[in-house]
């Protein structure tokens, strides 16, 4: 039956005259159609079995065709259907630009395929076609050259040992060869291009869901699937009905896989069968590809890894593609058999897909004491020692700090404060400690268990309810650095042990080799295994509470000289325990004359003690700051002096190249502030101190964001007079453009957006419990309209007159667009974790600019050409010449510049002025932070403006009082 004009892509060519047409569908696989070139008749492909030998040029036929049109998109139509010929559809297929190759007209043209003669239905184009077919006869193309034969040896399928190919190649040789038919997304049948041989390969490391049983093959050609032709009529010619077979059964290849897809199963695909064998085709089904050997089943069949063309890039691993897209489940005995960073990349890949919630992951969950992580590898730097076998290790990716123990191994432990060590506990931490503290190392996380909840590391954020789960599990791995294995190390100094598994345990990778250095040492009689007493360690410990009289005893033996010491541990961001081993004590220790915002109480205190001491701000961010800077550092101390409370008082430096001071960073970076007592005439290290403070006040650093100095300069505590401030440069992303004078940007960098984002995804919100109701400025998780993803948001208005139908215009606010009428699907509450959390939209405007709103005249053009300048998510340097707090919440004013602006007087600013569509207005010298050189290039613009007559200054100057006086005009046409 004839059809209408269709479009679709190219999925395969079982044959030189037949290709099958896949249209386009969103949610699944699509349907096809089977179409034979009308009027063609190519050679006949021979069958696998070697029951029907190939006709001369059948191969060549449909390589030509193969190469033609395989995954390009086309037009085409049904032209007419033989009634003898079951599901046979003839018709015309046309591809590229504008659809201007006629398919049938370019095989006939190369002499790939003869025009049929006969009578009946015909082509459209048959004059064409004839045409064509007899220049290409006269210049003997094709299936008319004599010279010749056009065969090809074609092995019998039973003749061919694969273990024979492994011998002969060798594992992970690469083979080129074209693939025939997927029947599933996991295995693939492909004729090597060597030989000619057909053969089957399972994709090495993964495996699919089954697609079901089949039908024998006799009864599946009795049932053809709707569309598509039965497998034993694929040739192409009417005459083939009368039992000759087509050309596309009987092809090398087995059945094709349409013919295969039309045939009914047995027993039905399981989830996500026909998705993954449907993204293999479209990547794979007749390309040429490369297969690498991995070896062979019990089946015989191949295990390999078949990588695809993909545009002009380099070919993709096909096992790879469909890991992450969540369409096949990685298999451990097969990712073994694959070198280890194609394994790597398989499980990662996984791990990704499941977090993403991809194919067939989208119900996944991490079941309790499962070994989910967030990585199986990443760097970091070393933070803390806890035992000899277990590390706090700063994520460099992320920066999160994670407790790693090593695998199979266990130290002597330190235990509490309050208990004694175990022997060679000491050592054991100590050798640790001096090998990897402040170090970068990498880990490779092999196993988890489940543990009791710990405390929180300084700086990090409480648990999560969704990471309860994640924070109770125990994470082992292996810790590098280097090329040397840490427990190794540990082990072969004879200060650990390696733990005794159960048969069924998760254990080290590298058991064996932990075995060996642990036996090494227990021959060499080292550490544990000396049959020595473990030393002994007699400390004097004047850090604990109410031991200010026992702590003056030592003042003048630390006051004689600069001390050597090991930071035992942070208590805040300015004090923390030192142990001088010279001495034997451990003191608590805080630079002179600093002194860092107070931590928020602990989790568990009482309310009366949470409410007295409630914190201040950046108070978690101080601690976190010295605690990666000097916790279990090697440091010199010199004491100047000791307060009431036994704190010993002086200048801390952490040794290395170069030396970090304490005291100055805190006050450079804005987490901490001089003592108003402080005087820097009485400090050797004050006028550094004082400059260090002055740095932070004039940056807005931190705790001194809100500070403004004096109209006549600010006094120090040292009493050197501030400078005048410099504007703050910052690097932003423009999120959403108001008009020309209101925008919302977002910081570049701030990690409390990406763990917002991350914590979103983590959360099953489309099949989240919806609201009962939600208030007017009520803080929520709302769905944007546009690209169907969740944001945080903040109602601006509830209409809920009618509970069953609540309307809710809402606010996103880390981004600062808006949106109404969203219902209660598009809604969900926020949890207070999330909720936290500041906005990380902030508001702003262009400053020293007056620019008319976007519904008045030329405030359309003047917001167009800034959302030009600034919008598409580009990353652009500012500098902030105020924070207005007048306003709620705080406005910064910016001068904007793009990548391809390097100076300050070439801003966006002065490129509004330019163009007449704001007018100037500079605050009184002394106000803003601003050099000259941008004044005078803001006013020059404004000038050039005028004298242009631009914009604005279309018609001469316009009045200062009128223009503040009078509203301004509408455009003549309305909005632009």
């Amino acid at each position: 039956m004839a059809t209408g004009w269709l479009r679709g892509t190219v999925k395969e060519v079982p044959s030189g005259d037949t290709v099958v047409i896949a249209g386009t569908v969103k949610g699944g696989p699509p349907p096809e159609k089977r179409i034979t070139l009308s009027s063609l008749v190519a050679p006949k492909l021979g069958r696998r079995d070697g029951q029907q030998a190939e006709e001369p040029f059948a191969w060549q036929s449909r390589e030509f065709l193969r190469q033609l049109c395989i995954g390009q998109a086309c037009t085409f139509k049904v032209d007419y259907t033989v009634d003898s010929i079951a599901g046979r559809e003839f018709g015309s297929v046309f591809i590229g630009s504008n659809s201007s190759e006629n398919v049938a007209v370019t095989v006939a043209a190369k002499g790939w395929a003869k025009v049929r003669t006969q009578g009946g239905s015909q082509s459209p184009y048959y004059d064409q076609l004839v045409n064509a077919s007899k220049v290409a006869e006269g210049s003997s193309l094709g299936l008319f050259n004599k010279a010749d034969t056009g065969t090809r040896r074609t092995p019998a399928g039973q003749d061919f040992d694969v273990q024979q190919l492994l011998d002969q190649h060798g594992k992970g040789k690469v083979l080129p060869a074209i693939v025939e038919q997927i029947p599933s997304g996991s295995f693939i049948r492909l004729t090597l291009l060597e030989g000619f041989h057909s053969v089957a390969v399972n994709l090495c490391g993964v495996q699919a869901p089954s697609m079901g049983r089949r039908a024998p093959a006799a009864s599946a050609a009795a049932k053809p699937a709707a569309g598509s032709s039965q497998p034993a009529s694929t040739g192409g010619t009417e005459q083939a009905a009368t039992g000759a077979e087509s050309s596309a059964s009987a092809a090398v290849p087995p059945a094709t896989a349409a013919a295969v897809a039309g045939a009914q199963p047995e027993s039905a695909p399981e989830p996500f069968a026909r998705e993954a064998k449907h993204f293999a085709e479209t990547k794979a089904l007749n390309r040429e590809v490369r297969i690498t050997l991995e070896g062979v089943d019990k089946f015989g069949n191949i295990l390999g890894s078949v990588r695809y063309p993909e545009g002009a890039g380099e070919a993709i691993d096909l096992a790879l593609s469909l890991v992450q897209n969540g369409l096949v489940k990685v298999v451990e005995w097969g990712a073994n058999m694959l070198p280890q960073a194609a394994g790597h990349k398989l499980r990662e890949a996984e791990r990704a897909a499941k977090q993403a919630k991809k194919g067939m992951w989208h119900n996944w969950t991490p079941p309790a004491g499962s070994a989910a992580k967030l990585s199986d590898k990443f760097t970091g730097t070393v933070r803390e020692v806890v035992n000899g076998d277990l590390l706090v290790i700063a994520d460099s990716a992320s920066g999160v700090s994670r407790r790693i123990y090593m695998s199979s191994v266990r130290s002597p432990r330190i235990g509490r404060r309050d208990e004694r060590p175990e022997p060679w506990a000491i050592e054991s931490k100590e050798l640790l400690r001096t090998t990897v503290i402040g170090k970068e190392v990498s880990v490779s996380l092999e196993y988890s268990r489940a543990a009791g909840g710990g405390g929180r590391l300084p700086g990090q954020q409480p648990p999560q309810p969704q990471q309860q789960q994640q924070g109770d599990l125990m994470h082992f791995g292996t810790v590098t650095i280097g090329n040397r294995n840490v427990a190794e190390l540990m082990l072969s100094q004879g200060l650990s042990t390696v733990a005794k598994h159960r048969i069924d345990d998760e254990r080290s990778a590298h058991y064996e080799a932990l075995m060996e250095a642990e036996q090494a040492a227990k021959k060499a009689k080292k550490g544990i295994f000396s049959g020595r007493d473990a030393p002994l360690h007699n400390i004097n410990d004047v850090s604990t509470p109410g031991n200010a009289q026992k702590a003056k005893q030592f003042l003048p033996f630390l006051q004689r000289t600069k001390k050597h010491g090991v930071v035992e541990n942070v208590i805040n961001g300015h004090r923390m325990r030192i142990f001088i081993p010279k001495e034997g004590c451990l003191i608590v220790f805080s630079p002179s004359g600093v002194r860092a915002p107070s931590m928020p109480p602990r989790e568990g205190t009482n309310a009366a003690m949470a409410k007295q001491h409630p914190g201040e701000p950046y108070g978690e961010e101080a601690t976190a700051f010295t605690y990666a800077h000097v916790q279990q550092r090697e440091v010199e101390i010199e004491v100047d002096t000791m307060d009431r409370g036994g704190t010993f008082l002086g200048t801390l430096t952490v040794t290395g190249s170069p030396p970090f001071n304490l005291g100055r960073s805190l006050l450079k970076a804005g987490l901490a502030r001089l003592h108003p007592s402080f005087d820097p005439a009485y400090d050797h290290d004050g006028n550094a101190l004082s400059e260090a403070q002055a740095e932070a006040q004039q940056h807005k650093r931190k705790i001194w964001e809100k500070y403004e100095p004096a109209a006549n300069g600010e006094t120090h505590a040292n009493g050197d007079q501030a400078s005048a401030a410099e504007p703050e440069s910052v690097s932003i992303t423009v999120t959403d453009v108001t008009d020309a004078a209101h925008f919302y940007l977002q910081m570049i960098g701030e990690q409390r957006t990406s763990w917002i984002e991350e914590q979103l995804q983590s959360l099953s919100l489309d099949t989240a419990a919806k609201p009962a109701r939600l208030r007017q400025g009520q803080q929520c998780i709302a769905r944007f309209s546009v690209d169907k993803r969740w944001y945080r948001a903040k109602v601006l208005s509830a209409n809920t007159r009618d509970p069953t139908k609540p309307a809710y215009d809402v606010s996103f606010i880390d981004f600062g667009n808006k949106e109404a009428g969203l219902g209660a699907d598009d809604v969900r509450e926020m949890g207070e974790a999330l909720a936290a959390v500041p906005p990380q939209a902030h508001a702003a405007q262009l400053a020293f600019l007056q620019v008319s709103g976007v519904e008045d005249e030329y405030g359309h053009e003047a917001a167009q050409l800034l959302s030009d300048n600034v919008g598409n998510g580009r990353h652009l340097k500012a500098l902030i010449t105020q924070r207005d707090r007048s306003q709620q919440p705080p406005v910064l004013h910016l001068l904007i510049l793009t990548p391809e602006q390097d100076s300050a007087k070439d801003s966006v600013n002065t490129q509004i002025l330019a163009e007449g569509l704001a007018r100037l207005k500079m605050p009184p010298a002394g106000q803003v932070k601003v050099t000259k050189e941008v004044k005078d290039s803001l006013a020059e613009a404004e000038a050039d403006a005028k004298k242009e007559h631009r914009g604005i200054w279309r018609y001469g100057d316009v009045d200062d009082d009128e223009e503040d006086d009078v509203p301004a005009r509408k455009p003549a046409w309305g909005r632009r």
